[in-house]
Protein backbone atom coordinates (compact mmCIF):
# COMPACT_ATOMS: atom_id res chain seq x y z
CA UNK A 1 0.00 0.00 0.00
CA UNK A 2 1.16 3.48 -1.04
CA UNK A 3 2.42 5.97 1.85
CA UNK A 4 -0.15 9.12 2.17
CA UNK A 5 1.38 12.63 1.87
CA UNK A 6 1.28 13.35 5.48
CA UNK A 7 4.29 15.97 6.51
CA UNK A 8 5.60 15.51 9.49
CA UNK A 9 7.12 18.01 11.93
CA UNK A 10 10.44 17.45 14.28
CA UNK A 11 7.99 17.00 17.20
CA UNK A 12 5.88 14.70 15.35
CA UNK A 13 8.72 12.63 14.01
CA UNK A 14 10.55 12.28 17.56
CA UNK A 15 7.06 11.15 19.34
CA UNK A 16 6.50 8.41 16.46
CA UNK A 17 9.96 7.44 16.93
CA UNK A 18 9.58 6.76 20.91
CA UNK A 19 6.66 5.09 20.15
CA UNK A 20 8.47 2.90 17.87
CA UNK A 21 11.56 2.43 20.14
CA UNK A 22 9.57 1.39 22.86
CA UNK A 23 7.44 -0.96 20.74
CA UNK A 24 10.37 -2.41 19.56
CA UNK A 25 12.10 -3.12 23.19
CA UNK A 26 9.30 -4.80 24.78
CA UNK A 27 10.07 -8.49 25.92
CA UNK A 28 7.33 -10.18 23.94
CA UNK A 29 8.68 -8.44 20.63
CA UNK A 30 11.81 -9.69 21.39
CA UNK A 31 11.12 -13.40 22.17
CA UNK A 32 9.18 -13.55 18.95
CA UNK A 33 11.37 -11.84 16.36
CA UNK A 34 14.51 -14.02 18.31
CA UNK A 35 12.33 -16.86 17.62
CA UNK A 36 11.57 -16.06 13.56
CA UNK A 37 15.19 -15.18 13.74
CA UNK A 38 16.69 -18.97 14.75
CA UNK A 39 14.18 -20.29 12.90
CA UNK A 40 15.16 -18.68 9.31
CA UNK A 41 18.79 -19.98 9.84
CA UNK A 42 21.53 -18.69 8.19
CA UNK A 43 19.22 -17.59 4.85
CA UNK A 44 19.42 -14.01 4.44
CA UNK A 45 16.08 -13.98 2.60
CA UNK A 46 14.12 -15.70 5.14
CA UNK A 47 15.52 -13.84 7.58
CA UNK A 48 14.91 -10.67 6.16
CA UNK A 49 11.43 -11.78 5.55
CA UNK A 50 11.18 -12.63 9.49
CA UNK A 51 12.28 -9.23 10.53
CA UNK A 52 9.41 -7.53 8.17
CA UNK A 53 6.32 -9.62 9.27
CA UNK A 54 7.58 -9.13 13.33
CA UNK A 55 8.31 -5.49 13.18
CA UNK A 56 5.07 -5.14 11.03
CA UNK A 57 3.00 -6.27 13.57
CA UNK A 58 4.03 -3.31 15.95
CA UNK A 59 5.01 -0.79 13.58
CA UNK A 60 1.72 -0.90 11.46
CA UNK A 61 -0.40 0.88 14.70
CA UNK A 62 2.50 3.44 15.36
CA UNK A 63 2.26 4.84 11.93
CA UNK A 64 -1.02 4.53 10.95
CA UNK A 65 -1.45 6.62 14.39
CA UNK A 66 0.76 9.15 12.61
CA UNK A 67 -1.10 9.22 9.32
CA UNK A 68 0.51 6.80 6.98
CA UNK A 69 -0.57 3.31 5.64
CA UNK A 70 1.58 0.58 7.11
CA UNK A 71 2.62 -1.32 4.32
CA UNK A 72 4.90 -4.87 4.82
CA UNK A 73 8.42 -2.53 3.30
CA UNK A 74 7.31 0.25 5.87
CA UNK A 75 9.35 1.72 7.95
CA UNK A 76 9.89 4.73 10.42
CA UNK A 77 12.80 5.65 8.18
CA UNK A 78 10.77 5.45 4.86
CA UNK A 79 8.49 7.02 6.66
CA UNK A 80 11.09 10.48 7.43
CA UNK A 81 12.95 9.91 4.19
CA UNK A 82 9.62 10.02 1.69
CA UNK A 83 7.46 12.88 3.41
CA UNK A 84 10.05 14.76 5.85
CA UNK A 85 13.45 14.64 3.23
CA UNK A 86 14.15 18.40 5.36
CA UNK A 87 14.78 16.10 8.95
CA UNK A 88 17.19 13.82 6.78
CA UNK A 89 20.13 15.41 8.10
CA UNK A 90 18.93 15.78 11.90
CA UNK A 91 21.59 13.68 13.97
CA UNK A 92 18.88 13.49 16.73
CA UNK A 93 16.41 12.26 13.88
CA UNK A 94 19.52 9.80 12.70
CA UNK A 95 20.44 8.31 15.78
CA UNK A 96 17.32 6.88 16.89
CA UNK A 97 16.67 5.51 13.49
CA UNK A 98 19.88 4.06 14.02
CA UNK A 99 18.48 2.18 17.41
CA UNK A 100 15.90 1.21 15.61
CA UNK A 101 17.55 -0.55 12.89
CA UNK A 102 19.58 -2.29 15.80
CA UNK A 103 16.38 -3.02 17.96
CA UNK A 104 15.00 -4.75 14.32
CA UNK A 105 18.07 -6.98 13.89
CA UNK A 106 18.39 -9.50 16.21
CA UNK A 107 22.28 -10.47 15.03
CA UNK A 108 23.24 -6.82 17.17
CA UNK A 109 24.60 -7.35 20.56
CA UNK A 110 21.43 -4.40 22.12
CA UNK A 111 20.15 -5.46 25.66
CA UNK A 112 16.62 -5.37 26.26
CA UNK A 113 16.35 -2.23 28.32
CA UNK A 114 18.21 -0.13 25.42
CA UNK A 115 15.53 1.34 23.91
CA UNK A 116 13.96 2.36 27.35
CA UNK A 117 17.46 3.72 28.35
CA UNK A 118 17.73 5.66 24.73
CA UNK A 119 14.42 7.49 25.98
CA UNK A 120 15.83 8.66 29.11
CA UNK A 121 18.64 9.81 27.81
CA UNK A 122 16.70 11.94 25.37
CA UNK A 123 14.03 13.15 27.69
CA UNK A 124 16.92 13.53 30.57
CA UNK A 125 19.62 14.53 28.88
CA UNK A 126 21.30 11.16 29.50
CA UNK A 127 25.01 11.46 31.20
CA UNK A 128 26.09 14.49 28.97
CA UNK A 129 22.97 16.53 30.34
CA UNK A 130 22.86 15.15 33.95
CA UNK A 131 20.18 12.70 33.54
CA UNK A 132 20.02 9.09 35.46
CA UNK A 133 20.21 5.73 33.81
CA UNK A 134 22.20 3.22 32.11
CA UNK A 135 22.48 5.06 29.22
CA UNK A 136 25.52 6.79 30.23
CA UNK A 137 27.69 4.05 31.23
CA UNK A 138 26.97 2.22 27.65
CA UNK A 139 27.02 4.54 25.33
CA UNK A 140 29.57 7.41 23.55
CA UNK A 141 27.89 10.52 22.93
CA UNK A 142 28.25 12.03 19.54
CA UNK A 143 29.28 16.19 18.91
CA UNK A 144 25.64 16.75 18.61
CA UNK A 145 25.23 15.79 21.94
CA UNK A 146 22.84 12.30 20.82
CA UNK A 147 24.42 9.11 22.82
CA UNK A 148 24.80 6.08 20.09
CA UNK A 149 25.93 2.44 21.10
CA UNK A 150 28.93 2.16 22.37
CA UNK A 151 29.17 -0.99 19.66
CA UNK A 152 29.12 1.14 16.91
CA UNK A 153 32.63 2.84 17.79
CA UNK A 154 36.18 1.36 18.00
CA UNK A 155 37.99 1.89 21.08
CA UNK A 156 39.30 4.76 19.79
CA UNK A 157 35.85 6.40 18.98
CA UNK A 158 36.53 5.81 15.73
CA UNK A 159 34.28 3.70 12.81
CA UNK A 160 36.31 0.54 11.55
CA UNK A 161 38.00 0.94 8.54
CA UNK A 162 38.77 -2.83 7.71
CA UNK A 163 35.70 -5.19 6.52
CA UNK A 164 34.84 -7.81 9.45
CA UNK A 165 35.25 -10.95 8.75
CA UNK A 166 32.82 -12.74 5.97
CA UNK A 167 32.24 -9.68 4.60
CA UNK A 168 33.14 -7.39 1.78
CA UNK A 169 33.67 -3.81 0.90
CA UNK A 170 31.85 -2.90 -2.23
CA UNK A 171 31.55 0.81 -4.22
CA UNK A 172 28.14 2.14 -4.66
CA UNK A 173 26.87 4.62 -7.36
CA UNK A 174 23.79 6.73 -6.66
CA UNK A 175 23.44 9.75 -9.29
CA UNK A 176 26.38 11.64 -9.50
CA UNK A 177 28.02 10.21 -6.02
CA UNK A 178 29.81 7.55 -5.03
CA UNK A 179 30.45 5.71 -1.77
CA UNK A 180 33.12 3.87 -1.15
CA UNK A 181 33.54 0.21 1.27
CA UNK A 182 30.11 -0.60 1.89
CA UNK A 183 30.29 -3.72 4.06
CA UNK A 184 28.03 -6.59 2.65
CA UNK A 185 28.34 -10.32 3.20
CA UNK A 186 30.85 -12.29 1.11
CA UNK A 187 28.72 -13.65 -1.67
CA UNK A 188 25.98 -11.82 -0.91
CA UNK A 189 23.27 -11.44 -4.73
CA UNK A 190 21.68 -8.23 -5.87
CA UNK A 191 18.59 -9.41 -4.31
CA UNK A 192 19.70 -10.26 -0.88
CA UNK A 193 21.39 -6.75 -1.21
CA UNK A 194 17.95 -4.90 -1.32
CA UNK A 195 16.62 -7.04 1.04
CA UNK A 196 19.38 -6.13 3.64
CA UNK A 197 18.41 -2.42 2.49
CA UNK A 198 14.58 -3.00 3.47
CA UNK A 199 15.58 -4.14 7.35
CA UNK A 200 18.19 -1.89 8.41
CA UNK A 201 22.09 -2.64 6.94
CA UNK A 202 22.21 1.16 6.88
CA UNK A 203 21.19 1.67 10.10
CA UNK A 204 17.45 2.50 9.15
CA UNK A 205 15.07 0.65 6.66
CA UNK A 206 15.10 1.84 2.86
CA UNK A 207 11.91 1.10 2.00
CA UNK A 208 10.62 -0.16 -1.64
CA UNK A 209 14.52 -1.55 -1.97
CA UNK A 210 13.10 -4.29 -4.35
CA UNK A 211 12.03 -1.34 -6.70
CA UNK A 212 15.82 -0.08 -7.26
CA UNK A 213 18.00 -1.34 -10.61
CA UNK A 214 21.35 -2.31 -10.44
CA UNK A 215 23.85 -2.24 -12.72
CA UNK A 216 27.50 -2.33 -13.37
CA UNK A 217 28.98 1.13 -13.04
CA UNK A 218 30.01 2.63 -16.95
CA UNK A 219 28.91 -0.61 -18.58
CA UNK A 220 26.39 -0.54 -20.99
CA UNK A 221 23.83 -3.19 -21.54
CA UNK A 222 25.13 -4.99 -18.18
CA UNK A 223 21.96 -4.58 -16.00
CA UNK A 224 22.12 -7.00 -12.90
CA UNK A 225 19.23 -8.65 -12.06
CA UNK A 226 18.49 -10.04 -8.30
CA UNK A 227 20.57 -13.57 -8.96
CA UNK A 228 23.37 -11.56 -9.80
CA UNK A 229 26.62 -11.56 -7.73
CA UNK A 230 27.06 -8.37 -6.10
CA UNK A 231 29.69 -7.15 -7.99
CA UNK A 232 33.03 -6.48 -6.39
CA UNK A 233 35.79 -3.68 -6.62
CA UNK A 234 37.08 -2.45 -9.28
CA UNK A 235 33.40 -2.80 -10.68
CA UNK A 236 31.07 0.10 -9.05
CA UNK A 237 27.60 -1.01 -8.44
CA UNK A 238 25.50 1.87 -9.84
CA UNK A 239 22.04 2.04 -8.83
CA UNK A 240 19.14 3.72 -9.89
CA UNK A 241 15.34 3.46 -9.22
CA UNK A 242 12.71 6.24 -8.06
CA UNK A 243 13.69 9.26 -6.49
CA UNK A 244 12.23 8.93 -3.29
CA UNK A 245 13.71 5.29 -2.97
CA UNK A 246 17.48 6.81 -4.03
CA UNK A 247 16.98 9.63 -1.87
CA UNK A 248 16.79 7.23 1.35
CA UNK A 249 19.63 4.77 -0.06
CA UNK A 250 21.70 8.02 0.16
CA UNK A 251 20.95 9.28 3.48
CA UNK A 252 21.63 5.53 4.54
CA UNK A 253 25.12 5.80 3.06
CA UNK A 254 26.04 8.79 4.27
CA UNK A 255 25.05 7.83 7.58
CA UNK A 256 27.08 4.69 7.12
CA UNK A 257 30.41 5.59 5.56
CA UNK A 258 32.49 8.78 4.51
CA UNK A 259 30.70 11.45 2.65
CA UNK A 260 30.61 10.52 -1.37
CA UNK A 261 32.99 11.80 -3.77
CA UNK A 262 31.11 11.84 -7.01
CA UNK A 263 34.41 11.04 -9.34
CA UNK A 264 35.27 7.37 -10.00
CA UNK A 265 37.81 6.13 -8.86
CA UNK A 266 40.47 3.81 -10.99
CA UNK A 267 43.32 2.11 -8.79
CA UNK A 268 45.13 4.94 -6.71
CA UNK A 269 43.23 8.02 -8.95
CA UNK A 270 40.14 9.92 -8.89
CA UNK A 271 38.87 10.90 -12.45
CA UNK A 272 38.40 14.30 -13.11
CA UNK A 273 37.49 16.32 -16.43
CA UNK A 274 38.22 14.94 -20.00
CA UNK A 275 41.20 16.10 -21.55
CA UNK A 276 40.71 14.52 -25.02
CA UNK A 277 39.59 11.50 -26.54
CA UNK A 278 39.86 9.58 -29.67
CA UNK A 279 38.70 6.80 -31.42
CA UNK A 280 37.05 3.43 -30.35
CA UNK A 281 35.81 5.13 -26.94
CA UNK A 282 39.77 5.84 -26.07
CA UNK A 283 39.48 9.08 -23.89
CA UNK A 284 42.19 10.68 -21.49
CA UNK A 285 41.02 12.28 -18.46
CA UNK A 286 42.57 14.40 -15.92
CA UNK A 287 43.37 12.28 -12.41
CA UNK A 288 44.51 13.00 -8.76
CA UNK A 289 46.11 10.56 -7.08
CA UNK A 290 44.06 9.78 -3.75
CA UNK A 291 46.67 10.27 -1.44
CA UNK A 292 49.33 12.76 -2.49
CA UNK A 293 46.91 14.87 -4.82
CA UNK A 294 49.20 14.99 -7.32
CA UNK A 295 47.48 15.30 -11.00
CA UNK A 296 48.41 13.35 -13.51
CA UNK A 297 47.06 11.58 -17.06
CA UNK A 298 44.76 8.58 -17.31
CA UNK A 299 43.95 6.99 -20.06
CA UNK A 300 41.44 4.47 -20.82
CA UNK A 301 40.84 1.91 -22.35
CA UNK A 302 44.40 1.82 -22.88
CA UNK A 303 45.57 -0.51 -26.18
CA UNK A 304 47.89 -3.93 -25.12
CA UNK A 305 50.58 -2.53 -27.75
CA UNK A 306 50.64 0.86 -26.07
CA UNK A 307 50.97 -0.34 -22.35
CA UNK A 308 53.41 -2.92 -23.63
CA UNK A 309 55.38 -0.19 -25.37
CA UNK A 310 55.03 2.07 -22.65
CA UNK A 311 56.65 -0.73 -20.35
CA UNK A 312 59.88 -0.85 -22.52
CA UNK A 313 60.18 2.76 -22.68
CA UNK A 314 60.40 3.08 -19.11
CA UNK A 315 62.38 -0.15 -18.37
CA UNK A 316 64.89 1.57 -20.49
CA UNK A 317 64.80 4.84 -18.85
CA UNK A 318 65.31 7.80 -19.49
CA UNK A 319 63.79 7.63 -22.91
CA UNK A 320 64.34 11.80 -24.03
CA UNK A 321 60.71 12.92 -24.80
CA UNK A 322 58.57 9.89 -23.50
CA UNK A 323 56.56 10.61 -20.46
CA UNK A 324 56.90 8.98 -17.40
CA UNK A 325 55.04 5.98 -16.61
CA UNK A 326 53.36 6.74 -12.98
CA UNK A 327 50.75 3.68 -13.05
CA UNK A 328 49.13 1.06 -14.72
CA UNK A 329 45.72 -1.17 -13.81
CA UNK A 330 42.98 -2.74 -15.39
CA UNK A 331 39.35 -1.21 -14.97
CA UNK A 332 36.20 -3.72 -16.16
CA UNK A 333 39.09 -5.96 -17.59
CA UNK A 334 40.57 -3.56 -19.79
CA UNK A 335 43.81 -1.32 -19.33
CA UNK A 336 44.38 1.86 -18.01
CA UNK A 337 47.93 3.95 -18.11
CA UNK A 338 48.40 6.50 -15.83
CA UNK A 339 51.68 9.16 -17.16
CA UNK A 340 52.49 12.81 -16.00
CA UNK A 341 50.27 15.59 -16.79
CA UNK A 342 51.93 17.70 -19.80
CA UNK A 343 50.91 21.24 -21.60
CA UNK A 344 49.30 22.07 -24.22
CA UNK A 345 49.66 20.25 -28.19
CA UNK A 346 52.73 21.43 -30.18
CA UNK A 347 50.45 23.77 -32.45
CA UNK A 348 50.67 26.02 -29.56
CA UNK A 349 54.35 26.93 -29.81
CA UNK A 350 54.27 27.28 -33.83
CA UNK A 351 53.94 31.25 -34.41
CA UNK A 352 50.86 31.95 -36.59
CA UNK A 353 51.45 32.87 -40.30
CA UNK A 354 49.45 35.80 -40.65
CA UNK A 355 51.11 37.91 -37.11
CA UNK A 356 54.82 36.23 -38.02
CA UNK A 357 56.31 36.86 -41.14
CA UNK A 358 58.08 33.62 -42.75
CA UNK A 359 61.65 34.67 -41.67
CA UNK A 360 60.34 34.61 -37.81
CA UNK A 361 58.43 31.15 -38.23
CA UNK A 362 61.40 29.60 -39.69
CA UNK A 363 63.82 30.18 -36.92
CA UNK A 364 61.11 28.56 -34.26
CA UNK A 365 59.77 25.65 -36.66
CA UNK A 366 64.45 24.50 -36.89
CA UNK A 367 64.29 24.68 -33.03
CA UNK A 368 61.51 23.11 -32.89
CA UNK A 369 62.57 20.34 -35.70
CA UNK A 370 65.53 19.66 -33.79
CA UNK A 371 64.20 19.12 -30.54
CA UNK A 372 61.83 16.56 -32.03
CA UNK A 373 64.50 14.39 -34.14
CA UNK A 374 66.37 14.49 -31.00
CA UNK A 375 63.57 12.63 -29.63
CA UNK A 376 62.85 10.32 -32.74
CA UNK A 377 66.73 9.42 -32.44
CA UNK A 378 66.23 8.53 -28.86
CA UNK A 379 62.96 6.42 -29.61
CA UNK A 380 64.31 4.67 -32.43
CA UNK A 381 67.38 3.71 -30.05
CA UNK A 382 65.17 1.83 -27.87
CA UNK A 383 64.09 -0.22 -31.44
CA UNK A 384 60.59 0.75 -31.42
CA UNK A 385 58.73 3.28 -33.84
CA UNK A 386 55.95 5.92 -33.07
CA UNK A 387 53.74 5.43 -36.35
CA UNK A 388 51.54 7.84 -35.44
CA UNK A 389 53.50 11.36 -35.21
CA UNK A 390 51.25 14.48 -35.42
CA UNK A 391 50.62 17.94 -33.88
CA UNK A 392 48.19 15.80 -31.45
CA UNK A 393 50.35 13.42 -30.16
CA UNK A 394 53.09 15.89 -29.45
CA UNK A 395 52.86 17.54 -26.61
CA UNK A 396 54.72 20.93 -24.52
CA UNK A 397 56.42 20.08 -21.44
CA UNK A 398 54.99 22.00 -18.13
CA UNK A 399 57.38 24.39 -19.07
CA UNK A 400 55.71 25.69 -21.95
CA UNK A 401 57.31 25.92 -25.54
CA UNK A 402 60.90 25.19 -26.22
CA UNK A 403 62.58 28.47 -26.47
CA UNK A 404 66.40 29.30 -28.21
CA UNK A 405 68.44 26.86 -29.87
CA UNK A 406 70.97 26.48 -26.80
CA UNK A 407 72.35 22.54 -26.80
CA UNK A 408 70.51 22.02 -23.39
CA UNK A 409 67.90 20.17 -23.75
CA UNK A 410 65.10 19.34 -21.26
CA UNK A 411 63.71 15.87 -21.34
CA UNK A 412 60.45 17.68 -20.77
CA UNK A 413 60.39 20.18 -23.13
CA UNK A 414 58.71 18.49 -25.52
CA UNK A 415 56.57 14.74 -25.24
CA UNK A 416 55.82 12.22 -27.60
CA UNK A 417 52.54 10.34 -26.52
CA UNK A 418 49.80 7.98 -27.80
CA UNK A 419 51.66 5.15 -28.46
CA UNK A 420 48.77 3.20 -29.35
CA UNK A 421 50.10 2.56 -32.66
CA UNK A 422 54.03 2.26 -31.25
CA UNK A 423 55.70 -0.97 -32.91
CA UNK A 424 59.17 -2.61 -32.30
CA UNK A 425 61.48 -2.61 -35.09
CA UNK A 426 62.78 -4.31 -36.36
CA UNK A 427 60.45 -7.22 -36.08
CA UNK A 428 56.95 -5.37 -35.45
CA UNK A 429 53.42 -6.41 -36.86
CA UNK A 430 52.46 -4.66 -39.95
CA UNK A 431 50.02 -1.51 -39.68
CA UNK A 432 46.65 -1.18 -42.17
CA UNK A 433 47.15 1.83 -44.61
CA UNK A 434 44.42 3.74 -43.00
CA UNK A 435 45.84 3.25 -39.51
CA UNK A 436 47.65 6.43 -37.98
CA UNK A 437 46.81 10.06 -39.41
CA UNK A 438 46.36 10.01 -42.72
CA UNK A 439 47.55 14.05 -42.85
CA UNK A 440 50.96 13.88 -41.46
CA UNK A 441 51.69 10.18 -42.13
CA UNK A 442 54.49 9.11 -45.08
CA UNK A 443 53.69 8.37 -48.27
CA UNK A 444 54.89 5.03 -48.09
CA UNK A 445 53.11 4.16 -45.03
CA UNK A 446 49.42 4.75 -47.04
CA UNK A 447 49.95 1.72 -48.75
CA UNK A 448 49.67 -0.52 -45.46
CA UNK A 449 53.11 -2.58 -44.48
CA UNK A 450 55.58 -2.74 -41.42
CA UNK A 451 56.58 1.06 -40.52
CA UNK A 452 59.86 2.02 -40.08
CA UNK A 453 61.98 4.74 -38.61
CA UNK A 454 62.09 6.37 -41.88
CA UNK A 455 58.40 7.18 -41.74
CA UNK A 456 58.70 8.61 -38.10
CA UNK A 457 61.15 11.00 -39.58
CA UNK A 458 58.52 11.56 -42.68
CA UNK A 459 56.05 12.24 -40.73
CA UNK A 460 57.84 15.01 -39.00
CA UNK A 461 58.76 16.73 -41.96
CA UNK A 462 54.56 17.43 -42.36
CA UNK A 463 54.44 18.16 -38.90
CA UNK A 464 57.07 20.87 -39.16
CA UNK A 465 55.68 21.91 -42.88
CA UNK A 466 52.22 22.40 -41.17
CA UNK A 467 54.05 24.69 -38.36
CA UNK A 468 55.90 27.06 -41.24
CA UNK A 469 52.96 27.38 -43.34
CA UNK A 470 50.26 26.66 -41.67
CA UNK A 471 46.85 23.96 -43.33
CA UNK A 472 48.52 22.08 -45.77
CA UNK A 473 46.47 21.55 -48.95
CA UNK A 474 45.15 17.92 -48.31
CA UNK A 475 43.83 18.48 -44.62
CA UNK A 476 40.27 20.12 -45.74
CA UNK A 477 40.22 17.14 -48.06
CA UNK A 478 40.36 14.97 -45.32
CA UNK A 479 37.98 16.73 -43.31
CA UNK A 480 35.37 17.42 -46.10
CA UNK A 481 35.84 13.05 -46.85
CA UNK A 482 35.39 12.83 -43.17
CA UNK A 483 31.80 12.58 -43.17
CA UNK A 484 31.76 9.75 -45.72
CA UNK A 485 34.50 7.85 -44.41
CA UNK A 486 32.61 4.59 -43.40
CA UNK A 487 31.97 4.30 -47.41
CA UNK A 488 35.69 2.39 -48.43
CA UNK A 489 35.16 3.54 -52.14
CA UNK A 490 35.68 7.49 -50.10
CA UNK A 491 38.30 6.37 -48.07
CA UNK A 492 40.46 4.63 -50.11
CA UNK A 493 40.27 7.31 -53.27
CA UNK A 494 40.69 10.00 -51.11
CA UNK A 495 44.09 8.23 -49.44
CA UNK A 496 45.03 7.45 -52.47
CA UNK A 497 44.12 10.91 -53.50
CA UNK A 498 46.21 12.54 -50.61
CA UNK A 499 48.99 10.37 -51.16
CA UNK A 500 49.48 11.48 -54.48
CA UNK A 501 49.19 15.12 -53.48
CA UNK A 502 51.84 14.11 -51.07
CA UNK A 503 54.22 12.76 -54.01
CA UNK A 504 53.50 15.87 -55.93
CA UNK A 505 54.59 18.46 -53.47
CA UNK A 506 58.08 17.01 -52.20
CA UNK A 507 58.54 17.17 -56.13
CA UNK A 508 57.52 20.86 -56.29
CA UNK A 509 59.55 21.66 -53.72
CA UNK A 510 63.03 20.79 -54.85
CA UNK A 511 65.60 20.94 -52.28
CA UNK A 512 66.06 23.87 -49.60
CA UNK A 513 63.96 25.81 -51.25
CA UNK A 514 61.69 27.11 -48.43
CA UNK A 515 60.00 29.70 -51.01
CA UNK A 516 59.47 27.43 -53.35
CA UNK A 517 57.63 25.33 -51.02
CA UNK A 518 55.58 28.29 -49.82
CA UNK A 519 54.57 28.63 -53.73
CA UNK A 520 53.90 24.78 -54.04
CA UNK A 521 51.54 25.18 -50.88
CA UNK A 522 48.96 27.89 -51.97
CA UNK A 523 48.91 26.58 -55.60
CA UNK A 524 47.91 23.00 -54.42
CA UNK A 525 44.61 24.06 -51.93
CA UNK A 526 42.63 24.99 -55.36
CA UNK A 527 44.00 21.45 -56.53
CA UNK A 528 43.39 19.33 -53.67
CA UNK A 529 39.48 20.78 -53.69
CA UNK A 530 38.77 19.98 -57.54
CA UNK A 531 40.61 16.31 -56.61
CA UNK A 532 38.21 15.66 -53.53
CA UNK A 533 34.95 16.95 -55.89
CA UNK A 534 36.45 14.20 -58.60
CA UNK A 535 36.53 11.39 -55.89
CA UNK A 536 32.79 11.87 -54.92
CA UNK A 537 32.14 11.95 -58.79
CA UNK A 538 33.34 9.08 -59.34
CA UNK A 539 31.92 6.96 -56.09
CA UNK A 540 28.44 8.95 -57.29
CA UNK A 541 28.88 7.34 -60.79
CA UNK A 542 29.48 3.95 -59.04
CA UNK A 543 26.44 3.71 -56.74
CA UNK A 544 23.89 4.85 -59.81
CA UNK A 545 25.48 2.42 -62.36
CA UNK A 546 23.02 -0.33 -63.06
CA UNK A 547 23.78 -3.84 -62.29
CA UNK A 548 22.88 -6.52 -64.96
CA UNK A 549 22.66 -10.41 -64.35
Amino acid sequence: MPLQTVPLTRDQAFAMQEELIAGFSEEAFRRKLGARWKAAGNDMVLQARARQEVCLEVQGPIITKFGFEASRKGAAMSVLALQAPELEQDAEITARNLLLGRLADPSKRVTRGSGRDYQGAAQGGGASGGGSGAWGSRATTTGAGVALPAEECSPTGKAPCAPAAGTVAVDIAVEASRYEGLEVPRGCTVGQWKQLLATGLLGGAVAYAERLRCHVEGAEGRGLDDAAPLPEPPDIVGVQGPPPVLRMLKLGLQRKGQPPDGRPRLGSYRLGRKLGSGIRGVCVYLAEHVTDGSEAALKWPAGRDEVRALRELERRAPVLGAPRLLALGTHRGRPFVVTELLGERLSCAFPRPRLHPLEARWRAVRVIGRLLVRRLESLHGCRYVHCDVSPENILLGSGGPPEGSSAEDPRGALCLVDFGLARPYPGGEALEGGQGSAEWSSVRSAEGGVRRPEDDLEALGWVLLHGLFGTLPWIPVLSDAYAEWSADDVREGVLGQVRRMKSQLLDYMGTGSVLRAAWAVAHMHAWGRSSLAAVHARTRARVRAPTHS
